[in-house]
């Protein structure tokens, strides 16, 4: 991927009206290139990607699952002069200056939706807080070459509500034969038992799980992701916390286990959770948490899009380093 800009809004509104603005010599050509692939769609977060690519295998686009997305393709020809903004944003998209090219915009749009609400049996209420959970993401490819095709990344972010509680990435065979070994088979409230005995260390110490404990309450997207493939989130954010865990080297993909589960959790019907390939080698597990924030320009109020990922590294570490507090609003 040559370059990338990344804007989060609070809604979707700026972008009914938006434009991509061409300048140049030959005067000002406004393109309307949000209008179709947004419809009636007007939700709540939102976040406009702009890239360019030699071709669309290469954006960062494919770590989504896109089977209810809105796709259109305009034809562009620039001469390297002109200057390139979106409008109404005031986005600068300064990667496509610099020499006559020919390029191939995609515009693609989704909702990224909390697995919780594709689940069935939600009640009117809880319909309601999913919506208001929901992510617009809306992306401007500008391909070099035509007529190429996405090419999907083998682990699709997972998007999901977690609590203080958090999640856990574990394999359920291992984790729930050790449950068995040490607790007995039925049910046990594991919350009880990882804050008052030494049965989590145990885990940790044997490599069995990476647990992120005391996170904000919100929507996360998690992934498992190679360092130097084209990811989502804008290249120059760091972590804002992260863990290392001691984590077996026979495992090679985790299940993403909220952390609620582990109130009720029952040996005989550990359920089904989504399922991610652990990508890099090592001995251990490094657990990055990511935050891009926008303020609201009316309220004031800060609007984080948080975003896990997680890899195998080489580290030297005697003992398991988790995620057991952190704030995506600390700091503002």
């Amino acid at each position: 991927m040559s370059q990338q800009v990344f804007e989060v809004l609070r809604n979707t509104l700026p972008l009914i009206d938006a434009n991509l603005s061409i300048d140049g010599q030959h005067g000002l050509e406004l393109i309307p290139v949000f209008r179709s692939v947004l419809g009636n769609q007007h939700g709540g977060r939102t976040v406009v990607v702009a890239e360019r690519v030699s071709d669309l295998s290469e954006s960062s686009v494919n770590n989504y699952r896109l089977e209810r997305s809105s796709h259109e393709k305009f034809n562009l020809s620039l001469s390297g002069t002109e200057k390139v903004v979106i409008d109404h944003l005031k986005v600068d998209l300064g990667f496509l200056r610099g020499g006559a090219a020919d390029f191939e915009l995609n515009v693609i749009s989704f909702i990224n939706v909390p697995l919780i609400g594709e689940g069935r049996g939600l009640t009117a209420e809880q319909k309601a807080l999913v919506r208001q959970s929901n992510l617009m993401i809306v992306y401007l490819i500008f391909c070099e070459n035509r007529g190429t095709c996405l090419l999907p990344a083998k682990n699709a972010y997972i998007c999901e509500s977690y609590n203080h509680f958090g999640f856990v990435l574990a394999d359920e065979g291992l984790f729930n034969g050790f449950i068995i070994e040490r607790l007995g088979a039925g049910q046990h409230n594991l919350v009880d038992v990882f804050t008052s005995t030494e049965i989590a260390n145990e885990m940790f110490n044997d490599g069995l799980m990476a647990l992120c404990w005391g996170i904000t309450p919100w929507v996360y997207m998690i992934t498992s992701h190679e360092g130097g493939l084209p990811l989502f989130f804008p290249m120059e954010v760091s972590p804002i916390c992260s863990g290392d865990y001691i984590f077996s080297g026979v495992v090679g993909e985790v299940s993403v286990i909220p952390g609620t589960a582990l109130i009720n959790w029952d040996t005989e019907n550990i359920g089904c959770w989504p399922r991610l390939q652990l990508v890099g080698e090592g001995n251990a597990i490094q657990l990055d948490l990511y935050v891009v924030r926008t303020v609201d320009e009316n309220s004031g109020d800060f609007v984080p899009v948080p975003f896990f990922n997680f890899r195998r590294k080489f580290k030297s570490i005697d003992e398991s380093k988790p995620i057991l507090s952190c704030d995506i609003f600390d700091g503002n």
